[in-house]
């Protein structure tokens, strides 16, 4: 059995988190995730979504310089931004398992636009993907001793369901992304 048959959402209308609504994680990356295989020595993961999502931010604008002309201005920015994907939509009022991700970034503003260029950093917490860290001594035993990982994206088995939460090893229990994510856009993000 599919773990995301019990789902009754189809795949192409669940929600994805990241890229210009969380940009510490990349376009659709903070998503449950199934495994796909091993690809030069990498496992690979691909997002699946889910029925609950929560998101926000928080966002300081400020100018620099003003033109007249095509180029409008050029302005900085700096950001909190905060969110959830989860299988289920009663999950998501589950504010532990909020991922943060703090940045900054370049505004210009053009006669056709603005254009975007921000750096995020996810903030590591116990519930949050972000800064990869070896299984150390203190993990393991976490593992054995609650069957739970500290951190990560739920990663789902196809065959066997959920892996975060009722793991026996900490490499099955969650995945990590980047720490780092750099997002550029065209247009207002809201």
């Amino acid at each position: 059995k599919n773990a995301f048959e019990d789902l009754n959402t189809p795949i192409v209308h669940r929600f994805y988190g990241g890229g210009s609504n969380m940009r510490g994680f990349q376009n659709r990356r903070l998503s449950p995730m199934i495994e796909t295989g091993v690809e030069d020595g990498v496992m690979q993961y691909v997002p699946v979504g889910g029925d609950g999502l929560l998101d926000g931010s928080i966002e300081l604008r400020y100018p620099f310089v003003t033109y007249d002309g095509f180029l409008k201005s050029i302005g900085g920015v700096t950001f909190v931004d905060y969110g959830n994907v989860t299988r289920a939509w009663r999950d998501v009022f589950t504010l532990s398992g909020l991922h943060y991700a703090v940045g900054t970034g370049v505004r210009i503003n053009t006669d056709i636009g603005p254009i975007r260029l921000d750096l995020a950093l996810n903030i590591p917490t116990e519930a949050t993907s972000g800064v990869s860290k070896a299984a150390g001594a203190i993990e393991r035993f976490l593992v054995r001793s609650t069957g739970r990982a500290p951190g990560g994206v739920p990663v789902y088995d196809p065959k066997e369901g959920p892996t975060l939460g009722t793991c026996a090893t900490l490499a099955r229990c969650s995945h990590r992304e980047p720490w780092l994510a750099v997002q550029f856009s065209l247009g207002e993000a809201f």
